[in-house]
């Protein structure tokens, strides 16, 4: 029922899955998408976002929580309004909070319907003939948070896809910013 999901063009070639804690993310999403739209060598449809807010279902008892959710999603519209050459295709999800007191987090739950949710596209699109049987979608995770992106990041992406077509899995480097360091000695040691 996603427009932007549903009708896939066939031009492209990866769906960018980037999970959004509605509660939380309203003050990065817009950054974040902006990221998106300036990216250079990329032409529209080759690449959609699928961003998938979510929220628990006791965060709308709480005015602030339910007023930063309604922030994210107008932040997400306002970028759909500015940068129009992004597809942006949203789904959103309602988290009970029984549900979640009995898992380890929630995150892979979230990473598995995103994923669950290109594949199915991508299956749709070849399907209906939109993309050819041998044509492969790269599904890329990525943060609704990002302080910063290469403008040939999506590019150099692709690149690396098309001319190493037998990797399962490719994995971009990740710098963390100098407070992150503090707070977590292990992460500033790998990076």
């Amino acid at each position: 029922t996603i427009p932007e999901l549903h009708d896939l063009p066939a031009t492209t070639k990866a769906i960018i899955c980037i999970p959004i804690a509605a509660a939380s993310e309203a003050d990065n999403i817009y950054q974040t998408l902006s990221l998106y739209a300036q990216q250079e060598e990329v032409a529209p449809g080759e690449t959609t976002l699928l961003l998938h807010v979510n929220w628990v279902d006791t965060a709308l008892n709480d005015p602030a929580k339910k007023a930063a959710i309604e922030k994210t999603k107008a932040e997400i519209e306002r970028a759909r309004a500015n940068f129009p050459d992004l597809r942006i295709a949203v789904v959103e999800t309602e988290w009970d909070k029984a549900f979640m007191d009995t898992q380890n987090g929630i995150i892979g739950h979230v990473a598995r319907k995103m994923s669950d949710i290109a594949m199915l596209s991508a299956t749709r699109a070849i399907d209906v003939g939109t993309l050819s049987p041998d044509q492969d979608v790269l599904v890329i995770r990525n943060d609704a948070d990002a302080q910063g992106m290469s403008r040939h990041y999506l590019r150099n992406m692709l690149k690396n896809f098309e001319e190493h077509a037998e990797a399962d899995a490719f994995v971009g480097g990740m710098r963390w910013e100098t407070a992150k360091h503090s707070m977590y000695p292990g992460f500033g040691v790998s990076s």
